[in-house]
């Protein structure tokens, strides 16, 4: 296979994705009574991150369900193989919106991007551009806001991954960044998933929150399986966010409601 299939072919079947942080050294976050609900929203929103990104390695998918990060890679992965013959995809969006590719090539390197505008899949509709570049030792793969929205699904997936390739494996690494409820921007660095979909997932990972610091978050069982008007909300599982020694944690009660400890204390907020 020449490197610019490997390459495109990459875009949808990343594997062995570990998280490393582009920021150098923040500070450890306080934890207070009075910032304890803000870090409870990062820890969940960057939990969801986490899970989204992994979620999107369709190679290792044990599971066809249908997922926002499952159509996100397959449809990529699509358009990449029309881009270089290896495929028709002329149906991509056959409920509406489009798609364009930009993709330039040569048997040593390709760089290039992929635009959805709306584009409805039929089971969703995808917006957001994936960009790429790289030769056939590196490559770097970005996506910028990359969102689907169906029913019961609302995602949006940032992450710049970047590879180096052997002709036999691939050693990436991403670096995730998620815009909250709240309107903050988060970091998510260092991230580990296990579970699934049905079990729930335990996610650990470094986060960096705008406004206070860096805290490391441990999830149990964590499900966001929340349908309107709570989409991408936690229904069950729990969280806990640790930071200079201390800690804190926060337990969904539900896709509407959920509880912050700190210091002993407990306070249940709605979403």
């Amino acid at each position: 296979m020449t490197f610019y299939k490997k390459l495109l072919f990459i875009i949808g079947l990343v594997s062995s994705i570990s998280a490393c942080s582009s920021d150098s050294g923040p500070s450890a976050a306080i934890i207070t009574a009075d910032n304890s609900q803000d870090l409870a929203i990062a820890a969940t929103e960057s939990a969801k991150q986490s899970v989204t990104t992994n979620n999107a390695n369709f190679y290792l998918k044990s599971s066809n369900a249908s997922s926002s990060s499952d159509m996100i890679s397959e449809k990529v992965r699509d358009i990449a193989f029309e881009a270089t013959s290896l495929g028709d995809v002329s149906l991509i969006c056959p409920g509406g919106g489009s798609y364009s590719d930009n993709i330039s090539a040569s048997s040593s390197s390709a760089s290039g991007s992929i635009t959805f505008s709306a584009c409805d899949t039929g089971d969703g509709v995808i917006s957001g551009v994936v960009t790429f570049s790289g030769n056939e030792n590196s490559f770097t793969i970005t996506y910028n806001n990359v969102t689907i929205t169906a029913p019961g699904i609302s995602e949006t997936l940032n992450a710049t991954i970047s590879c180096t390739s052997t002709n036999t494996s691939f050693d990436c690494t991403t670096t995730t960044s998620i815009t909250g409820i709240d309107g903050r921007r988060y970091t998510v660095s260092n991230a580990s998933v296990s579970g699934n979909s049905f079990s729930g997932y335990n996610v650990s990972a470094t986060v960096v929150d705008p406004t206070h610091g860096s805290i490391s978050i441990n999830a149990s069982s964590i499900l966001f399986n929340c349908s309107a008007p709570n989409e991408g909300r936690p229904s069950s599982g729990s969280i806990t966010f640790t930071s200079s020694g201390k800690s804190g944690s926060v337990v969904f009660n539900s896709c509407s409601s959920y509880t912050v400890t700190v210091d002993g204390v407990a306070n249940s907020y709605n979403w």
